[in-house]
Formats: structure tokens, C-alpha cells, sequence
């Protein structure tokens, strides 16, 4: 088994796996309350739905939109994983306008439980794909049982 990466924080010290998994659980919780309006936590983010909608949730879903066709040449997408969903609209859209179904994760189940209701409701979502909070280096599912992972916006995070 190989050895477990270690990041180091800005001031050059070690930080531990676990630590860095609390900080961006409260952070992706901070990012959630800002963008539905309960707190300002971050000058560099929206501070609404109403700003983040148009500005980044619409225009993921066009891009993926974009794609689809070729995503499913030659074979058919039974089953999705979105990993970093946050608000989980990238997989709310996929459920409603593709009808493949599939699971959203997120390290943060706060998100999930603040956000995703809004959002799916906005949204005018009548289908809603399962949410569950698991980090993307210990999925909880077996090889194979999706025919379509993916991730936008989150890569960074990992």
C-alpha cells in the first residue's frame, strides 16, 4: 500500500488528511449559507441563488447538455455518480432531463440538507436523484456500478 500523501498549508507546516477533510466540509457548509443568503462568508463568492444560478449553475448545465450526445455514443448511461455535487443540481437536471438515475455525494451532508431542496425546487425538479455524504477517496459503492462518474467545479478540492 503507498504512502498517504500529505498537503502542506501555506505557512510550509504538515496538515493531516482528517483536517483538511473538516476544513472543506465547513467550507463547502460556509459556501452554501452565503449562497442562499443566511451569511456572508466569502467576498470572492455569490451571495445569492439569484447571482449563482445564471452565472454558474446554467451554464454547467448547457455545457453538459452539450456533451450528452457524445457521452452516450455507443452505449447507454443506465446509471450516474456525480462526486462533489454540492447542491446536486448537476444530477437533479441529468434525473429530470435525461431520466437516467443515479446518486449525487458530497462531503458535506450540511449542503446537502440547506441547498439541494432549494435548488431542486427552483429548478422545477419532479424527479431527485439520492444524495449521500462520502468523500471521493472512499466511495461507498462496487466497481462498476455506474456507467457515468463525474464531477464539475470540485476537482480542485480532491
Amino acid at each position: 500500500m503507498g504512502k498517504m500523501r500529505r498537503n502542506r498549508a501555506q505557512d510550509g507546516s504538515k496538515s493531516s488528511p482528517s483536517k483538511n477533510l473538516k476544513a472543506e466540509i465547513e467550507y463547502r457548509k460556509r459556501l452554501s449559507q452565503q449562497h442562499l443568503g443566511i451569511q456572508h462568508w466569502f467576498d470572492d463568492h455569490k451571495d445569492s441563488l439569484n447571482e449563482v444560478f445564471p452565472s454558474w449553475i446554467e451554464p454547467q448545465i448547457r455545457w453538459f447538455d452539450d456533451l450528452f450526445p457524445r457521452l452516450q455514443q455507443g452505449r447507454p448511461i443506465g446509471r450516474f455518480l456525480e462526486v462533489g455535487a454540492e447542491k446536486g443540481h448537476m444530477g437533479t437536471h441529468i434525473r429530470n432531463r435525461y431520466g437516467i438515475k443515479g446518486v449525487c455525494t458530497d462531503l458535506s451532508v450540511d449542503t446537502f440538507h440547506m441547498a439541494t431542496p432549494i435548488v431542486q425546487e427552483r429548478m422545477g425538479a419532479t424527479k431527485v436523484p439520492p444524495v449521500a455524504s462520502a468523500d471521493v477517496h472512499a466511495l461507498p459503492f462496487r466497481d462498476d456500478s455506474f456507467d457515468l462518474v463525474f464531477c464539475f467545479s470540485a476537482l480542485h478540492h480532491f
